[in-house]
């Protein structure tokens, strides 16, 4: 027969931890590691028995200090959580377990059924009956076009794709223009050209060029 204690652990004199374990001094090191220096553990009661019965003690008391207003932070166990499949069994797909002499009960059959176990326990507890699916994504939106200036291949927000030979809707065609007009606005004069003279023969070309453009565009 092995020995348990059941304990609590405070701090300030406020209870917020219920637990189980065979070696208090050992447990109270690992819970300051985490919860810092300043609690205290008290042992509520000593089990002599298996570690399956110790646990369902420790259940009781979670219970009864819940019952008293102490706001816990353990989690819920498995006894604490009624589930459809009995003892021996893996609490989340009902395999069965092979118990190893010497060391406690199983209680799922791997990390993948105990992470899952408590992903659902966390849903029911927030009241969704069913794990959430991944985010819809949205649709791109394609365009097939006859002939599409290299300027606007990149355009943010469209994904343009390689000529079909479909006819381009006016719609489309003029937003194409119009974007073509505004690259020939934001084109820079070369070096070479920025003189008094050059300046000027360079805005007669963009005018002769954004002229030609707007004739396109469809009314």
């Amino acid at each position: 027969m092995e020995k348990y204690s059941i304990y609590e652990l405070s701090n300030g004199g406020i209870p917020f931890y219920v637990g189980i374990t065979d070696n208090p001094e050992i447990r109270l090191c690992q819970h300051k590691g985490f919860y810092g220096q300043n609690i205290e553990m008290k042992v509520i009661i000593e089990h002599e028995g298996d570690y399956n019965s110790g646990r369902e003690i420790e259940a009781f008391w979670i219970k009864e200090y819940i019952s008293r207003g102490h706001k816990l932070d353990n989690r819920m166990t498995a006894f604490f959580t009624p589930t459809k499949y009995p003892e021996g069994q893996c609490q989340n797909c009902g395999k069965q377990l092979t118990k190893t002499p010497g060391k406690r009960a199983k209680t799922f059959c791997s990390t993948t059924c105990r992470s899952g176990f408590w992903q659902k326990q966390k849903r029911r507890k927030n009241g969704q009956s069913k794990k959430p699916g991944r985010p819809k994504k949205e649709p791109v939106i394609s365009i097939d076009v006859a002939e599409i200036p290299t300027e606007v291949y990149n355009r943010p927000g469209m994904v343009v794709v390689k000529p079909s030979g479909k006819q381009v809707d006016a719609a489309i065609e003029n937003d194409l223009i119009i974007s073509k007009i505004a690259s020939i606005k934001a084109e820079k004069i070369p070096p070479q050209r920025d003189t008094t003279m050059g300046r000027k023969s360079w805005a007669l070309d963009q005018k002769k060029r954004i002229q030609e453009l707007e004739k396109q565009l469809s009314k």
